[in-house]
């Protein structure tokens, strides 16, 4: 799971959407201003579902979220919690003990010129997504929120240990969830 450590100021996200990934959100700067090494968290059951959290191998900050592929899709209208705890700004997340965030020397290539998969963690779990009118809520635990960081238009719901139980991306337009809608669809098996 994603454990957050502490909470940075809040930082404007980039949302991106097209026809091949359901959604991708950046954050220009945490991209520009962390230029070590990117760590990739992957959840989901790793083949037909599939969300990735990219961010910097030393310091845990966010730099962005892709949902690659999803099986698990609820639609219709549904509440976002409301937590007695809301703090505003981007997790952080702890890093220390995941393999990649060591100084290394530069990962080898192979012969046909791909990367090694030292700075991606594969932590099979859960992932399901719930679509709303104007809000996606993308679940990666069964365990209660207590708490959400908010930044802009995405909130992190975090349980009792303090680890991100699922992320809700809000105030989404109508041209936006029909992308994200239309994307799924055509992912999902017909």
């Amino acid at each position: 799971m994603l454990k957050v450590l502490e909470i940075q100021e809040p930082v404007h996200e980039k949302i991106e959407l097209d026809e091949y990934i359901t959604l991708k959100i950046r954050w220009p700067e945490n991209e520009l201003s962390y230029v070590d090494d990117k760590l990739y968290w992957h959840t989901g059951d790793l083949k037909s579902s599939l969300l990735e959290i990219g961010m910097s191998a030393k310091t845990g900050v966010l730099r962005s979220l892709t949902i690659v592929s999803v099986k698990s899709v609820k639609f219709g209208t549904f509440e976002m919690t409301s937590h007695n705890q809301t703090e505003y700004g981007l997790p952080i997340f702890c890093t220390a003990s995941w393999p990649g965030t060591k100084p290394e020397p530069k990962p080898e290539t192979n012969n046909t010129g791909s990367r090694n998969r030292k700075n991606h963690i594969f932590d099979q779990g859960i992932f399901e997504m719930q679509c709303g009118i104007d809000k996606i809520d993308l679940v990666i635990s069964r365990k209660a929120c207590q708490k959400s960081i908010n930044s802009g238009r995405v909130s992190f719901g975090l349980d009792s240990e303090n680890c991100v139980a699922n992320i809700v991306v809000f105030d989404l337009c109508e041209d936006e969830m029909n992308k994200i809608v239309d994307t799924i669809k055509n992912q999902l098996p017909k």
